[in-house]
């Protein structure tokens, strides 16, 4: 394995730190999308500086901002959750940044790829209701145990432009990159409020 995806929140910091630890390269998108995404390379990152390079404050020091043509093949995607549930649906915290990150890889070409949550085990519930859009889980790590999902859910296929607002590509400019790259698939930006932009 050589290059994981990871969300950029604290929780999932020292996920980050063991990653670059074991010569892993780190990608991290910008918060909210308002950039791109950013490398962290273990190799241009003295050791030391590790746990400094892994926290969302600190990690623009060391990271190098990409445009998506110059994205990685990313082999593996871990990401928060609000909670899970032992046969691999996730709920995150409503926005649905991880969601749409995960399908920009898969519209520039990535191959599906394992996607890993960690949480604590009080957010391993029973079940609640998900959306197609909502990209499941095949590894859940908790303190006390690691669950493999035998037989997660059919993850998203890309993005589905009708499903998102019309003031997405304004907010999330890496959007209107994605669009250009694309070029000539047809487009239409809907009305759909928050609703996240998936298509299975």
């Amino acid at each position: 394995m050589k290059t994981i995806k990871v969300n950029p929140d604290s929780p999932q910091r020292w996920v980050r730190k063991l990653a670059l630890e074991r010569g892993v390269t780190v990608i991290t998108p910008t918060p909210r999308l308002k950039g791109a995404f950013r490398r962290l390379d273990p190799a241009k990152i003295p050791r030391e500086y590790f746990a400094e390079a892994a926290t969302l404050k600190r990690g623009g020091k060391w990271g190098e901002d990409l445009a998506l043509e110059e994205l990685p093949k990313i082999d593996l995607v871990v990401m928060g959750s609000v909670a899970v549930t032992r046969d691999g649906r996730r709920v995150g915290k409503g926005h649905g940044y991880a969601d749409l990150e995960y399908g920009i890889l898969r519209e520039l070409g990535n191959p599906p790829v394992p996607v890993v949550t960690t949480v604590h085990p009080l957010q391993l519930l029973g079940g609640f209701p998900t959306e197609v859009h909502d990209l499941p889980v095949s590894l859940i790590a908790t303190p006390d145990e690691v669950i493999e999902v035998k037989h997660p859910p059919a993850p998203p296929e890309g993005i589905d432009w009708s499903l998102l607002p019309e003031q997405a590509l304004e907010e999330m400019p890496v959007l209107a990159e994605l669009r250009r790259l694309l070029g000539g698939r047809r487009y239409s930006a809907g009305k759909a409020g928050r609703q996240r932009p998936f298509r299975k």
